[in-house]
């Protein structure tokens, strides 16, 4: 688990690097990675990193539920905190911005894919962006704090 923790980690580094040489506010919570694969979540993290123990499929499982979101439904909502890492088992989410009334999309996520606002987690605060289903779309909500927990174990 601490490896997938990692990995997450590195990928959140290089993003934000990119981030730093590219202070467009549109672009500095776009915080993900995409792996092809045949199921969900745990295929992906065995993609990555090879062997996932079944002891840390059930720890991670313990912190995780699946929702599916409704068309047109509000995953997190701009001004409002994030709590977790999503995987998109299936479906299509986009990450937008509302400036003056105005909605900029900004991102645009498809199946198996890792998405967040790790602008959140790293300042603290709340979310400037709004991310929405586009069609149901089934999620994995990890929740963050809880792995965090976790790896500290």
């Amino acid at each position: 688990l601490y490896g997938v923790v990692l990995l997450l980690s590195l990928v959140f580094l290089i993003r934000d690097g990119w981030v730093a040489r590219n202070k467009s506010s549109a672009d500095k919570w776009a915080i993900h990675f995409c792996i092809l694969l045949k199921t969900p979540l745990f295929e992906a993290i065995t993609a990555v990193i090879g062997n996932f123990p079944d002891a840390y499929r059930e720890l991670l499982s313990g912190i995780s539920t699946v929702k599916v979101f409704a068309k047109d439904e509000a995953i997190l909502e701009q001004g409002r905190f994030c709590k977790h890492l999503w995987f998109l088992n299936s479906g299509a989410v986009k990450a937008y911005e509302t400036v003056d009334g105005v909605d900029r999309v900004t991102y645009f996520f498809t199946d198996n894919t890792f998405f967040t606002n790790y602008y959140c987690w790293v300042t603290g605060n709340p979310s400037d962006i709004t991310f929405r289903a586009v069609e149901s779309s089934e999620i994995t909500l990890i929740d963050y704090p809880k792995l965090e927990d976790l790896c500290q174990q």
